[in-house]
This record gives C-alpha cells, structure tokens and sequence, in this order.
C-alpha cells in the first residue's frame, strides 16, 4: 500500500459504518423482493389437464426475476465484504500506533479537524502533531 492510498482510506473511514448500514438494507429489501415470487405458480387455464394444475411459463417468469434479484444480492454482498475488509484493515493500522498518535490521526482524518484544534487537544505544538502523524502514518505502512 503507498502512502497516498492509506491517506484515502483513512478520510474514507468515517464514511464506512453508513456505506455498510445502506448495503444492508438494500440487501434486505431486494430479500424481501425476492422473497415475494418465490414458489409462485398460477393455475391452469387452458382446460386441459396438467400434474400439477399450474402453470410453468407463470413459475419461469418469476423465477427468471428471482434469478436477477439473487445475482443482484450477490453483486451488493461482494461490496458488503470489501467494505468491511477495508474496515478492519484500517482498525488493524491503527492498533500499530501509540495512544497520541491514533488519537491525532482520527482527530484529523476522521473528524477533519485543524492542527491548531489537534494541537489544542494532545497539549502539543501544529508542528509535532504533523510530526506525529507522520511518524503514525510510516508505522501503518511498514
């Protein structure tokens, strides 16, 4: 990973946790679809005698649906498992850093704040909390 992409994930670390809660409910509404056509069958109604007494053009249509909701499903569910692989990538960088260091990384990354506000809150000067982060940002690429 270069130095550039790290950066990007974490300002897009924020952003996860509501990326993940919107791919599940979508999941679940197209579940829910889904789930609808399902074993639906109409009956015959041609007047001559079938084994079942249902249609299977009526059954095949559905199912051609289902089979679209399913492949959608399984599009989202792939985006789901990235999305939550960058997660704990990023949970795991952090777990590398020194109390000072995380807490300055999520202050400017996460929460997007001024150094002069970050300096303000570890009780150190702009210039050393830059130096932290980037002395954070060579441990999380090693």
């Amino acid at each position: 990973m270069t130095e550039k992409e790290l950066k990007k994930m974490l300002w897009e670390y924020p952003k996860i946790q509501a990326k993940l809660n919107e791919l599940l409910a979508e999941i679940a509404s197209i579940n829910a679809r889904a789930d609808t056509l399902r074993g639906i069958k109409s009956p015959v109604i041609d007047g001559l005698p079938h084994g079942s007494g249902m249609s299977d053009n009526t059954f095949k249509a559905a199912q051609m649906i289902v089979d679209e909701y399913d492949a959608e499903m399984s599009g989202l569910l792939s985006i789901y498992n990235e999305t939550l692989k960058q997660e704990k990538e990023t949970k795991d960088l952090l777990k590398r850093l020194t109390r000072t260091e995380t807490e300055i990384i999520k202050l400017f990354y996460f929460e997007g704040r001024q150094w002069f506000y970050i300096a303000n809150i570890v009780h150190w000067s702009d210039r050393q909390c830059r130096r932290a982060r980037d002395s954070a940002i060579s441990v999380m690429l090693k």
